[in-house]
């Protein structure tokens, strides 16, 4: 994972080890990207040439202002009840079987 130099916001950056939903999978368009916000911080979705989802977390302008990096974040994504999620904590903690169960989709 990329780490950006400088942390704006400690509060914001700091992640939950948890899953959220993003999209249903049926509104998102295959060969679109997808921008979203999650508390705050913007994030791009969208599928490789390999069909798999892809999930970064974009910079803020004040992370970037001082330096030519592009400093962007991967996160893991997944599609899973129709629905596609986001892990926003440590990728090696990342567990499908704690996604909430969706009933009546």
């Amino acid at each position: 994972m990329l780490y950006c130099k400088k942390q704006v916001n400690e509060k914001i950056t700091k992640p939950k080890q948890r899953w959220y939903f993003v999209i249903l999978a049926k509104e998102f368009v295959n060969n679109c990207s997808y921008r979203f916000t999650l508390y705050g911080e913007s994030f791009i979705l969208f599928k490789d040439e390999d069909k798999k989802l892809v999930c970064y977390r974009l910079p803020l302008y004040e992370e970037t202002k001082f330096s030519n990096d592009a400093c962007v974040q991967p996160f893991l994504a997944l599609e899973k009840q129709e629905i596609i999620w986001l892990w926003r904590g440590e990728s090696e903690l990342a567990n499908e079987n704690l996604i909430p169960v969706m009933n009546n989709l």
